[in-house]
This record gives structure tokens, sequence and C-alpha cells, in this order.
């Protein structure tokens, strides 16, 4: 397996409230987008990484049933979630919360989790398919038929999380299990790039740079920027290379 990450601040922003982790050895990999003003979101975002990581790489062990590994990354989420809602607590931290989106890949099979609208993406055979779930009202309006999925990349209430580390009272995190095979590529990203950049516009770059995560992360950054770069981008790309 190849992989690439790459955070930048964009050109309107002037802190990068986006982090991200990735363990090699492990094969585990999280993006978090932070929100909340006075550093507060950078604070939420760290702190996920930082709770999710570190339980994570205690509690993921290769002797553990697929059962086993959605119930420690559930655990782990739900963790992260309730230090940061206590940290929240605090006045000037009020209202903080991050998104998150993760995937773990132990042999062929790639475990994806979320909360909120950081996205993940499997490029198979030059098609392109989110595999994680939006947690935002525009989501659920999509859903609901109400407006179109390219409506809702522009639409006002595009921003409103109806679920994210910190602040929901109630927190269901969505998970998945894929079997990737050769050829194959997964892509986290934070919504810095799916607001600037449609499914098409990504599955382009990701084909031009075919095999090449570095490039791609690169070229996908450099778009979101030459188009304005109004948020964080945040992106991480992994490529198999395996024969199996």
């Amino acid at each position: 397996m190849k992989f690439w990450f790459k955070s930048d601040v964009g050109m309107v922003r002037e802190s990068n409230e986006d982090c991200l982790f990735v363990d090699e050895k492990l094969r585990l990999f999280i993006i978090a987008d932070g929100m909340g003003g006075h550093r507060a979101g950078e604070i939420a975002s760290s702190t996920a990484i930082e709770v999710v990581s570190n339980l994570l790489k205690e509690s993921l062990k290769p002797s553990l049933d697929r059962k086993a590994i959605f119930e420690t990354i559930l655990n782990a989420l739900c963790s992260a979630h309730d230090v940061i809602s206590q940290k929240a607590q605090d006045v000037s931290l009020r209202g903080m919360g991050t998104t998150i989106v993760l995937a773990y890949c132990k042999g062929n099979d790639i475990y994806v989790a979320n909360v909120g609208d950081s996205r993940a993406y499997l490029i198979r055979n030059e098609r392109i398919e989110q595999v994680s779930e939006d947690h935002s009202l525009v989501a659920q309006m999509v859903k609901a038929g109400k407006i179109s999925k390219e409506e809702a990349r522009t639409h006002r209430f595009r921003h409103i999380l109806s679920q994210a580390l910190g602040t929901s009272s109630h927190l269901i995190p969505f998970m998945a299990h894929l079997t990737w095979k050769k050829g194959d590529h997964l892509l986290l990203c934070s919504d810095g790039l799916t607001d600037m950049l449609d499914d098409q516009e990504i599955l382009s770059v990701v084909l031009k740079f075919r095999g090449d995560p570095k490039g791609g992360c690169e070229e996908l950054i450099k778009k979101v920027n030459d188009k304005g770069g109004i948020d964080n981008i945040t992106v991480i790309l992994l490529y198999n290379d395996c024969v199996r």
C-alpha cells in the first residue's frame, strides 16, 4: 500500500482547524475538522485525534474479528465525544465540536467510520463512490428528495451538521466494511475539498495521478486553492498496489 497526506490552511482562513493522524504500521488514518471560534475548533479536532488514535493503538489487535473491530472503533469515537463535550463546558470553548472520518486497513479489509461531513471515497475501475455518510441537514434533504446532491453543495444550510463529536446529545457514528482490490484508491478528506470540487472533479485528479498518492494530494489541494480555497483542506490518499 502506498499513501500520502496533506493539510492546507487554504486561501482565506488564518488558522487550520483540521487535524490528521497517520500510523503506517497499524494502517490507521484519521481526519478531524474542528469548529468553534477562538481556537476552539483546533482544540476539538486535536483532542479527537489524540483520544481516538491512542485508544485504537491500544485496542486494535490482529486477533480481533469484524464485530470486535467495529466495537473498538465505536468505543473510541464515543470516548472522544465525551472528552470534547466535557471540555466544551469551559465558557471559552462552548459550542466547539469536530467531524471525524477514519479508515483502518487490515489486509484487504477496510473499516471506515465517520461523524459529521468529512468523507471517505473509494475509487475503483474509474468510478468514485462515497463510502461514508454525511451527517448534515442538506444530506437529510437530499435523502428526502427535497434537493439534489449538486444543489446541496452550495445550499445555505450545507454547514449545519446533524452530528459532530462534542455537540450531539446522542452519537450514532456511521461505520462500514469494505474489501479493496489491487488498483483501488481510498480518499479521506475534510469538507474544504468537497465544498469546492464535485465527485467527478475529484475522480479526474485521482485518475490523472493513478498510483501516485503524493501527486494526487498536492493536485487536489492546488485545485481547491485555485478556486479560492475558502476553508482548510485536508486529504489522505491511499493506493492499493498489493498483488493480492
